[in-house]
């Protein structure tokens, strides 16, 4: 029974927020996994950044991902409040087009954890975007760390304890 945890990865990052923007109720915490936002689409389309831009996912063309649709659902979205949240960021910034902008990548990250007033920003040094695979650990930690501050009401603990054993922290 709910309500849920949701962890996000990529894109899947603003699938997971725009539930919790929809069903609050059915949200007890967020994690994000070097997630995607909407600071990034002008970069995207600036650089016309394939699946970004004309909205085709390889290797399944059928799929479609309206990115523009995703980033004005969230722009009206309300605040997460005191929701437990946290982002990981990785380390390593692999996407092509963002890393002619590191700035703006970097600030959009800081952003997603501005997002609640409850919230936590790792950096995970050294690994790529792919975290869930890269670095299990970190995503392990973050997202146990989310449960057990929603399951007890009680805000997160401090990031220094969460990510003490993840040397990539």
């Amino acid at each position: 029974h709910g309500p849920y945890v949701y962890v996000g990865h990529s894109y899947g990052g603003m699938v997971a927020r725009a539930f919790a923007a929809t069903y609050p109720d059915e949200t007890a915490g967020l994690v994000l996994l070097d997630a995607s936002s909407e600071p990034e689409t002008p970069v995207y389309d600036r650089l016309h950044a394939g699946a970004w831009h004309d909205g085709t996912v390889q290797p399944a063309p059928n799929q479609r991902i309206d990115i523009h649709a995703s980033v004005r659902e969230l722009e009206g979205a309300p605040s997460l409040g005191a929701m437990p949240l946290i982002v990981v960021t990785a380390g390593v910034l692999e996407d092509r087009w963002l890393a002619t902008v590191p700035h703006i990548a970097a600030l959009a990250q800081t952003r997603l954890a501005s997002l609640s007033t409850d919230a936590i920003h790792v950096l995970d040094r050294g690994k790529g975007h792919f975290l869930p695979d890269n670095d299990p650990n970190i995503a392990i930690a973050a997202s146990d760390a989310v449960v057990r501050a929603a399951r007890s009401d009680a805000p997160l603990p401090p990031c220094d304890q969460i990510f003490a054993p993840i040397p990539t922290a």
